[in-house]
C-alpha cells in the first residue's frame, strides 16, 4: 500500500543505481507520528545530492525500510521493517514507481536483502531466521533458523548461487550451502567477540569479510575459517559494506561514527583509501557507480545522500 507525498523522510537507509544510472533510494519515518518509509527514484545521484527533493517520484509505504536492490531496470526488491518483501516496477519514461507484490516471511523486521546468480534472493531477519525468496514466483521458498538473535544481514556468494553468509547479535557467522544436508556450519568455532555487525564476500576470492559492532574489520578465509587481516576502521557498529564491482578489492565501509571509509583489501593485507566525514549523522547506505571505479554515494539518517570521488593518485586521502 502506498500513496502520494510531499515531505521527505529523514531517516535515509539504502540506496542503490541502476544500470543506467538511476538512483533509488528508501527512507523510514523513525520519528514521527506513525512508523511509515518512502521510495525515490533520481535521475542520478548528482540531483539527489544537490537536493534531496529533487526526485523523478516518490512514494510512500505504510512501513520503515531497510534495503533496496534491483532486479532490473525496470524492478525493484525492498526490504520492508514490517518483515515482508516488496516488489516495486519502475517506469522510468514517465517517471513513476508501483508496488506490485508484498510477501511476508519475517516476523519482526526484514534488516537486508541480496540477490542471489539464479534468480532469487536471500534476506535476514530480526525473527534470528534468513529466507530463501523466487523472484520469478515471487514467493518463498524455505525459512532457515540457525541463530539465536536478530539476524544482521546475509551476504549472496558473488558466483555460487547456492552459497551466501550470514551475521547474528548472536556472535555467529554462518556459512550455508544449500546443496548440503544440513546446509549451515559456522565460520568460527569460537563466539566471536566483538560481535559481527555485517559481512561480505569478497568478488573473485574465497574470502570474507566480517565487520564489528566495535569498528573492526576482520577478512577470513571462508574455507578454513582463519583471520587473513584485521584493522579498527571506525569507531561505532559497522552498518553495512560495499565491493565495488568494478574494483574487486575496495571496500567501502559506513556505520554509526558517522565516518564513510574506503579499504584496498589485499592478500597482503588492508590499507586505507579513502576517508570522509561529511555525514553528520549515522550513514547507513552505500552505492558503488554501475560504470565509474572511482565514485560512490552514501546516504544517513542526517537525509543527505553524498557523493564521494576516490584520489586519482591512488594517495591516501580525508575529506
Amino acid at each position: 500500500m502506498m500513496n502520494a507525498r510531499t515531505e521527505i523522510d529523514r531517516q535515509l537507509q539504502a540506496l542503490q543505481y541502476s544500470a543506467d544510472g538511476h538512483l533509488v533510494v528508501c527512507a523510514s519515518d523513525l520519528i514521527g507520528q506513525f512508523w511509515s518509509g518512502s521510495v525515490f527514484l533520481y535521475k542520478d545521484s548528482v540531483c539527489a545530492a544537490k537536493n534531496i527533493e529533487d526526485s523523478l517520484t516518490r512514494a510512500q509505504t505504510e512501513a520503515g525500510l531497510n534495503d533496496v536492490q534491483w532486479i532490473s531496470e525496470t524492478r525493484l526488491l525492498v526490504a520492508s521493517d514490517s518483515g515482508g518483501l516488496e516488489v516495486w516496477d519502475v517506469n522510468t519514461e514517465n517517471n513513476s514507481i508501483e508496488s506490485t507484490s508484498y510477501i511476508y516471511m519475517h516476523i519482526g523486521s526484514m534488516n537486508s536483502v541480496r540477490l542471489t546468480t539464479d534468480s532469487k534472493a536471500v534476506s535476514a531477519g530480526s525473527d534470528c531466521s534468513v529466507a530463501v525468496w523466487d523472484l520469478e514466483s515471487k514467493a518463498p521458498l524455505n525459512n532457515y533458523r540457525g541463530h539465536t538473535d536478530i539476524v544482521w544481514n546475509a551476504d549472496c556468494h558473488p558466483l555460487e548461487a547456492d552459497l551466501f553468509a550470514s551475521c547474528s547479535q548472536d556472535g555467529r557467522v554462518l556459512i550455508w550451502d544449500l546443496r548440503e544436508q544440513k546446509p549451515a556450519r559456522y565460520l568460527t568455532q569460537q563466539i566471536l567477540s566483538p560481535r559481527p555487525s555485517y559481512v561480505v564476500w569478497q568478488p573473485n576470492t574465497s574470502n570474507l569479510v566480517v565487520a564489528a559492532e566495535t569498528g573492526a574489520l576482520t577478512v577470513y578465509d571462508s574455507r578454513q575459517g582463519k583471520s587473513i587481516s584485521h584493522s579498527q576502521k571506525h569507531s561505532r557498529f559497522i552498518h553495512r559494506m560495499e565491493f565495488s564491482p568494478l574494483a574487486s578489492n575496495l571496500l567501502a565501509s559506513v556505520g554509526d561514527d558517522c565516518a564513510v571509509h574506503v579499504t584496498r583489501v589485499t592478500s597482503q593485507g588492508q590499507q586505507h583509501v579513502f576517508e570522509s566525514s561529511e555525514h553528520t549523522d549515522f550513514v547507513r547506505g552505500i552505492a558503488w557507480h554501475p560504470t565509474n571505479s572511482q565514485q560512490f554515494c552514501t546516504c544517513g539518517w542526517d537525509t543527505k545522500v553524498v557523493q564521494h570521488v576516490l584520489p586519482s593518485s591512488g594517495k591516501c586521502t580525508c575529506g
